[in-house]
C-alpha cells in the first residue's frame, strides 16, 4: 500500500508526489504550470495533474493507493511555493554524481522521457532508464552548495 497525502484549503486541493516518482514514471513534461514544487516534492493541483499522476500509475499501483488528506480552512501555504517548472525538476537531477558499480565516478544526465545517460571521466556512456539506474549506481555525491 502507498499512502499519498493530498492537502486541500477551502478552493483547492493537491496531492504530494516526490519529483524522483515523477522522473520515474516518465511524466516531468505532462505536468502544469498550476502544480507548486519544492526542491524535493511536486504539489499536483486536483483538477488535471493530480489525474496525469494517478492514470500513469500501474494498475497494480492503482490498486495499492491509499490517499490520506490533510485539510485546513485556512489559504493553504502550498500555494507560496514555486509553480511546477519540468526545466528545474531536470536540473534538480541532471549532472548529478554517481558512483558506479564498476567503481567509476559518473555524470547523470536525463535524456528524455524515462531514459538516462551515465558518461564516466573517461567519456564512457552507459544509457539507462530510471527503473534500472540503481543495476549501474552504488552511491550518489552530494552536489556543491550554490550560493544565490
Amino acid at each position: 500500500m502507498t499512502t499519498y497525502t493530498v492537502y486541500a484549503d477551502p478552493g483547492h486541493a493537491w496531492i504530494k508526489v516526490p519529483l524522483s516518482k515523477l522522473i520515474d514514471m516518465g511524466i516531468v513534461d505532462q505536468i502544469t504550470g498550476y502544480s507548486y514544487m519544492t526542491l524535493s516534492h511536486a504539489y499536483l493541483e486536483e483538477d488535471k495533474d493530480m489525474g496525469t499522476f494517478v492514470s500513469a500509475l500501474s494498475e497494480k499501483e492503482r490498486a495499492n493507493l491509499k490517499l490520506k488528506e490533510d485539510h485546513t480552512n485556512k489559504e493553504s501555504r502550498i500555494r507560496d511555493y514555486a509553480s511546477y517548472d519540468p526545466q528545474m525538476v531536470r536540473k534538480s537531477y541532471d549532472g548529478l554524481s554517481v558512483m558506479l558499480v564498476s567503481g567509476e565516478q559518473a555524470v547523470l544526465s536525463l535524456t528524455g522521457g524515462k531514459s538516462v545517460m551515465l558518461t564516466t571521466a573517461k567519456g564512457v556512456r552507459y544509457k539507462a532508464t530510471t527503473a534500472n539506474i540503481l543495476t549501474y549506481v552504488v552511491s550518489v555525491f552530494a552536489p556543491e552548495p550554490v550560493l544565490i
